[in-house]
C-alpha cells in the first residue's frame, strides 16, 4: 500500500477526523528504523507536553462498517501530534507509523513477559531490535492492536529461561 492521501476533516469539536478506506488491520509495515524515530520524536513531543488536537481515525470495515479510534488522551495527543511532523498524518504510510506506536506502546503497558525486551530511563528507552522489529511489521487487529498471545509466541524462544539445572552429587558424596 503507497502511502496514498487520508481523507482529513475538522469536526465541529476541533477533532481531526482522518478517514481511511480499509480496515486497521490492512496498514502497510513500516521500517522499524522509522518506528524508533516516531518513538523518539513522541517522547520528545510528551516532555515538552506540545499536546496536539483530539484526533478520530475512521477505518472503513471490510464489512463497510466504519471502526473509529478517538484519540483523545493527552499523552497519545502528543504522540500523534509528532508523528504529524514527522511523517504526515495526511497519508497511509503516517497513520500506520502512529497506529503501530500507539499499539506498542499499549501492548508494552499490558504485557509484562516483554519487560526484557527494553529498559526505559531518565534518557530515553533503549529497545532489543528484535521488539522493533516485529513493531514494524507484525499485524494489527480490528481495533488497531497486537495480538499479545501471537506475540508470546514469537518470542517464546528468547524470552523462556532454560529449566534450573539440578544439582548433581559429586561421586563418592552420598
Amino acid at each position: 500500500m503507497s502511502p496514498t492521501p487520508v481523507g482529513l476533516a475538522a469536526a465541529a469539536d476541533g477533532t481531526l477526523l482522518h478517514a481511511l478506506p480499509f480496515p486497521a488491520e490492512a496498514l502497510p509495515v513500516v521500517a522499524p528504523a522509522r518506528l524508533r524515530e516516531a518513538w523518539d520524536a513522541a517522547r520528545i513531543a510528551a516532555t515538552a507536553e506540545a499536546e496536539g488536537p483530539p484526533r478520530a481515525l475512521l477505518f472503513r470495515g471490510t464489512d463497510g462498517a466504519t471502526h473509529d479510534l478517538l484519540i483523545a488522551d493527552s499523552d497519545a495527543r502528543c504522540w500523534a501530534m509528532a508523528v504529524d511532523h514527522l511523517a504526515g498524518l495526511d497519508t497511509t504510510a503516517g497513520i500506520a507509523l502512529l497506529m503501530r506506536l500507539l499499539a506498542l506502546v499499549d501492548l508494552l503497558a499490558r504485557v509484562r513477559f516483554l519487560d526484557p525486551m527494553f529498559a526505559v530511563s531518565a534518557g530515553g528507552t533503549e529497545f532489543h531490535p528484535a521488539l522493533l522489529d516485529a513493531a514494524a511489521r507484525q499485524p494489527l487487529d480490528a481495533a488497531g492492536r497486537f495480538d499479545a498471545a501471537a506475540w508470546k509466541r514469537l518470542f517464546s524462544d528468547r524470552l523462556e529461561s532454560p529449566a534450573p539445572r539440578r544439582a548433581q552429587p559429586h561421586p563418592g558424596v552420598a
